[in-house]
């Protein structure tokens, strides 16, 4: 066991909104589950920028000029889509992006409350 095995292990399980601590795990393989789990969110959050964009598909109303500007976005009611703003929508939203979540929503979802 290394520094960077409880580093991982720490990061991963303390990714909810909490005080500061270290949990402990009784079993060895829950414990290396957790370092390999915070290894790659660590990964991901560090090179998010070298992800490979998803294809999403941009629906442009045309009955409005189109803008880059981002208004309030809303989530439509099946959650396969995102409105920007009056003029521009994504859709094809994979429904995978709902797993990961921050407390009781989806990164998603509290992406689009913010």
């Amino acid at each position: 066991m290394t520094k960077w095995d409880i580093f991982h292990y720490v990061y991963a399980e303390n990714l909810k909104r909490d005080l500061p601590h270290i949990p402990l795990l009784h079993d060895k393989d829950a414990f290396l589950a957790c370092v390999r789990i915070g290894k790659q969110l660590m990964d991901i959050q560090l090179h998010y920028e070298q992800a490979k964009e998803y294809p999403l598909k941009w629906i442009e109303n045309c009955e409005a000029p189109f803008s880059w500007r981002v208004e309030k976005m809303k989530l439509t009611a099946d959650k396969m889509a995102v409105t920007v703003n009056e003029s521009l929508t994504l859709s094809a939203i994979p429904q995978e992006c709902f797993q990961y979540r921050l407390g009781n929503r989806s990164a998603l979802e509290w992406v689009i409350d913010q």
